[in-house]
């Protein structure tokens, strides 16, 4: 009997990866919020994201060669976007409700994130969670868009 190498990938070498979740907000003695709408929570580790410079932050979804990708970038305006939680060993995004997910709930998405510039930060998510329709007259990220594939 002989013996082959196999290929193994050890704990430390996977790129970090970004956790999406967008889920109702739950009561303290269990169960959720009545007529509470999902709010997407985005969490990055800080080996990507470091120490940010910015207070706040938008998010951007990608549409034409970038589907399947968002942003989160920092606020061109002072007063807009969500400012970030700083924990331990990540970073903490609440947007909030995003009306262009509709009210389908998922949790425990992962993406590849990876740090693009100071203060803009890029995951890899499932094109059809973001999906955003581009109309004739050259639609893009405010457009509308379909809901996205139930899990």
């Amino acid at each position: 009997m002989s013996f082959i190498e196999i290929e193994c990938i050890p704990r430390g070498s996977e790129p970090p990866q970004a956790k999406l979740s967008y889920m109702r907000p739950k009561l303290r003695k269990g169960g959720n919020k009545p007529g509470s709408k999902p709010e997407l929570r985005i969490t990055i580790p800080t080996t990507v994201c470091g120490t940010a410079k910015a207070e706040t932050f938008v998010l951007q979804v990608g549409s034409g060669a970038n589907a399947g990708k968002i942003r989160i970038v920092a606020a061109s305006k002072a007063g807009t976007g969500v400012k970030p939680s700083e924990m331990k060993n990540s970073f903490v995004f609440k947007f909030g409700y995003v009306p262009q997910l509709g009210d389908d709930i998922f949790d425990d998405e992962r993406g590849a994130a990876r740090k693009v510039e100071t203060d803009v930060f890029e995951i890899d998510v499932s094109p059809s969670l973001f999906a955003v329709v581009e109309s004739a007259n050259g639609g893009g990220a405010g457009s509308p868009s379909s809901k996205p594939a139930k899990k």
